[in-house]
């Protein structure tokens, strides 16, 4: 369980590191952009696309992150209550009710990708291709649903009486 843990959190971490790297370079572009406007009066062409690209990139993959640690937002106070075998079956039924939405959700990302791909879309200013960000989109959905498999193995093993509470990062 150990391996697994270490493993999907690897490939959950990766992907924040994305999305927190794509963050530093939005910054430094505003700036950039900022700077440029209010000192030369001119700015720099396409930043709007670049920061509508970059939110994609930034908001699809860091989903899974917060699903690992635990700090979605969520009204518990009935859950609270509730005995763990119980919490565990709901924890469970919510896995599995995730993993199939979001599943759905990737497919139909990748089949609108395709479509995108043969249509040929690109940004009206920098021409950039809209494509290989609906990829980015469904690859940060599958992080997601990785999470979502973690919290079902967790729910199983809350269900049998071995809680897993290791933190591996």
């Amino acid at each position: 369980m150990k391996t697994a843990e270490k493993y999907i959190r690897k490939v959950i971490n990766f992907s924040g590191g994305i999305s927190a790297l794509c963050i530093f370079l939005a910054m430094g572009m505003t700036v950039w952009d900022i700077l440029g406007r209010r000192l030369f009066s001119s700015s720099v062409p396409g930043v709007y696309e670049l920061s509508s690209l970059g939110l994609v990139i930034i908001s699809f993959t860091a989903m899974g992150l917060p699903q690992i640690e635990g700090e979605n937002v969520g009204v518990t106070f009935i859950y609270d209550r509730l005995k763990p075998k119980v919490k565990a079956v709901f924890d469970f039924v919510i896995s599995i009710i995730c993993i199939g939405l979001f599943s759905i959700v990737v497919y139909q990302t990748l089949a609108y990708a395709a479509r995108m791909a043969v249509s040929n879309q690109i940004t009206p200013v920098l021409h950039i291709p809209l494509t290989p960000f609906l990829y980015i989109t469904a690859f940060g959905i599958c992080v997601l649903i990785l999470a979502f498999v973690w919290d079902l193995i967790k729910a199983v093993h809350d269900f049998k009486g071995d809680r897993i509470d290791v933190r591996i990062k």
